[in-house]
């Protein structure tokens, strides 16, 4: 059984990096590579580092800005165990940035998610508007999507990599998600 399920995930893997990269291109590359440092550890820490004190000083919501920065921490300590737990090899392609460390789940597609998944959420809780909701739900989710794939298309991730990544995101996201929307409920009785 193992073996079946294993080689429908290599099938799987096998044609979505196929179909990219016959869409290569230099300037798709270049694309990707942003893709792929928006989701990097030096961009997370400067945009969690402003939400931080936008939130805690501008807004005077501590806990808000408590959470951007247990978000990041906790997912990325969750993707080190994963990968420990999983140590999976990294495709051996031809690769169009360098990267070290297990494959599995992908890193930038795990916490991407739960980041800029979290960035989100509080803008949607902070904006009426249903236009404006659907563009910046719109942008965000695209931009989530975008750097799943820029993983797989730079060489470094396996498309199964990527929805893992994902998957456990959600599930870290739906726990931070859940946590605040009780806060919020429990503030809104007091």
């Amino acid at each position: 059984m193992i073996e079946i399920v294993r080689q429908y995930v290599n099938t799987f893997d096998s044609i979505v990096y196929n179909f990219l990269s016959k869409i290569a291109s230099p300037n798709l590359t270049i694309i990707m590579k942003l893709f792929s440092y928006l989701a990097s550890s030096s961009v997370l820490i400067i945009i969690s580092a402003i939400a931080y004190f936008f939130l805690k000083f501008y807004k005077k919501k501590t806990l808000y800005a408590n959470i951007i920065i247990i978000n990041v921490v906790v997912s990325t300590f969750l993707d080190g165990l994963f990968k420990v737990m999983f140590h999976r090899g990294r495709p051996d392609i031809l690769r169009l940035v360098t990267a070290s460390g297990y494959s599995f789940p992908s890193g930038h597609s795990m916490i991407g998610l739960t980041f800029y998944g979290l960035l989100l959420y509080l803008l949607l809780c902070s904006v009426s508007s249903k236009v404006k909701k659907f563009w910046i739900t719109f942008g965000f989710i695209g931009l989530i999507i975008a750097i799943g794939v820029s993983r797989i298309y730079l060489g470094v991730h396996y498309a199964s990599d990527v929805l893992a990544g994902f998957s456990f995101g959600i599930a870290w996201l739906a726990v931070v998600i859940a946590f605040l929307k009780r806060y919020e409920a429990k503030r809104v009785r007091e």
